[in-house]
């Protein structure tokens, strides 16, 4: 799996999830790990703890000792699920706001660093900016990556020719047309077997 898979699987799970502070814990330990794996975050390891007034957010980890990858995503999740479930669902999204907090926040990259031995300049963004950049660069992919689970309605990363999110949504989804194939073919196949009985009697 490539680097912008991974992060696209990152933000399709962030986006599918309506509130974070309803997961268990070792959900939100995931998440973190999967930030991590994405490139997203640097570390668990070694992390600031996290530092808000945000009465939500305080709960939102169960205890005082929140990790500071916690706030990244908690900050980047409410963008993620607006902004892909926008253009999934509409065909558009309005990125004012998000704009808006990157500059306020200080989020957009902060060196531009020119690699002599590739003649490419390479951008290195704040820390928290990391997680911004890869929203960006998810949903400008081209094409784009996105796609919403008819049965479910989860937003996945489909494969080529994949239309459910999974196995079971795939399941439920052809249940209708099996159980209709199944009594075809059985009423057929009792036929014949009805037809070969009297053949033998004959």
């Amino acid at each position: 799996m490539n680097s912008i898979q991974r992060k696209a699987e990152f933000y399709a799970k962030l986006a599918s999830i309506e509130k974070l502070e309803s997961l268990e814990r070792w959900q939100k330990e995931g998440l973190m790990l999967d930030a991590v794996r994405a490139g997203l975050i640097h570390s668990l390891f070694g992390a600031m703890k996290a530092v808000s007034k945000n009465k939500r957010f305080l709960k939102s980890w169960g205890d005082s000792d929140i990790p500071g990858p916690w706030m990244m995503i908690w900050d980047i999740h409410p963008w993620a699920r607006t902004l892909i479930g926008d253009l999934v669902d509409k065909g558009e999204a309005d990125v004012r706001e998000f704009e808006k907090k990157i500059t306020k926040y200080l989020l957009r990259s902060e060196i531009w660093r020119l690699d002599r031995s590739t003649r490419r300049v390479v951008v290195h963004p704040t820390v928290g900016g990391i997680i911004f950049d890869g929203l960006r660069e998810v949903i400008q992919a081209d094409p784009f990556l996105f796609d919403r689970c008819h049965i479910c309605e989860n937003i996945f990363v489909p494969g080529k020719n994949q239309k459910y999110c999974g196995k079971s949504c795939a399941t439920k989804a052809l249940a209708p047309w099996k159980a209709k194939y199944m009594k075809t073919y059985m009423s057929e196949r009792r036929k014949i077997e009805k037809k070969g009985r009297s053949n033998r009697r004959s």
